[in-house]
């Protein structure tokens, strides 16, 4: 089920939840390091876009569940915050359609993908960079309960040294069951993926699962991650406290809130749950009995529109 390559048509909805379209001219998938298929597109006015898509290889109920996280989680950041103050370090959403046949997430483009071998194209003061860049954008999802389950460099984007963390199809809200982790999802899940992740950008090389690194590996990391490697993931440093033994300031705080929505982001959790299997939460588990307080989650859409015209290639596999 790619996305056609060619011209077509979207119809969805946008962040804050109202009717849209969007004439596009959808090129060749790209391999994104992520589980949803990924798109680039250019608008009719030019601009361009990335179309994330279900992959035609996934059940289409894992794959629906995978895309609703995405939507889920990039609303939610993006009505937290107005246009001007979205953080940098993390993808802008355009629009949306989760509750149809054909469903798709529309993105900002996205920055250049960064490669295993980044750690010989950075000098020490570029690495540094990257390492604040990369705890600013965990920070900001810490402030708004959600943990992304997935941080490595498939779902790190660069401009210059700059992150800007990708892939959100695994994410879920604090406290919620993470199926990446198989237990309660906590904000110190990724920050032990971000050291690991900063591990191979200064050694070059990617541990084996469940193994932590050797201090003697990379002496400059020493300091920064102390504590990052810790069992537990309530005593592991905070993504803002790592901020901070960098000297790289504070994050702006979301201004989120709108009372208007919150009818809108019950029903959109409603409807999500509604799709699986048992009708209660992610992979059968129940939703937690408490949970963040409620922010940006996308407006329900009205009922699903008869069937147009396929824009997935029947032929294809995901990238």
């Amino acid at each position: 089920m790619l996305i056609d390559i060619g011209d077509t048509c979207l119809r969805g909805r946008d962040p804050q939840g109202r009717r849209q379209e969007w004439h596009l001219c959808v090129e060749a998938p790209v391999g994104a390091g992520s589980d949803l298929a990924t798109a680039p597109a250019v608008r009719a006015d030019g601009g361009e876009v990335v179309v994330r898509s279900l992959p035609p290889t996934v059940p289409a109920e894992e794959a629906q569940a995978w895309l609703d996280n995405e939507i889920r989680v990039a609303t939610r950041i993006r009505t937290a915050h107005s246009a001007e103050a979205h953080p940098a370090e993390l993808p802008r959403i355009v629009g949306y359609e989760f509750d149809t046949a054909e469903p798709f997430a529309l993105f900002a483009p996205y920055r250049a993908a960064a490669r295993p071998g980044l750690a010989a194209r950075l000098l020490d003061s570029e690495r540094l960079v990257l390492a604040a860049s990369l705890f600013r954008a965990l920070a900001h999802l810490a402030a708004l309960d959600i943990v992304h389950g997935g941080v490595a460099l498939p779902a790190v984007r660069l401009s210059g040294a700059n992150v800007v963390l990708v892939n959100f199809e695994h994410a879920v809200l604090t406290g919620e069951h993470s199926p990446a982790h198989g237990r309660t999802a906590h904000p110190g899940d990724d920050v032990l993926a971000a050291g690991l992740l900063l591990h191979e950008v200064y050694t070059g090389a990617r541990l084996p699962a469940g193994h932590t690194p050797d201090d003697s590996a990379a002496p400059a990391l020493r300091a920064l991650l102390a504590g990052v490697f810790a069992e537990a993931p309530v005593d592991r440093p905070s993504a803002l406290d790592l901020l901070r033994r960098l000297d790289a300031g504070d994050i702006a705080r979301a201004s989120d809130h709108d009372a208007a929505l919150a009818a809108g982001r019950t029903r959109f959790d409603a409807a999500r749950r509604a799709k699986l299997p048992d009708g209660t939460g992610r992979n059968g588990d129940a939703p937690p009995a408490t949970g963040p307080a409620p922010v940006a989650r996308p407006p329900q859409p009205p009922p699903p529109r008869p069937r147009r015209a396929r824009w997935f290639n029947r032929t294809g596999g995901a990238r």
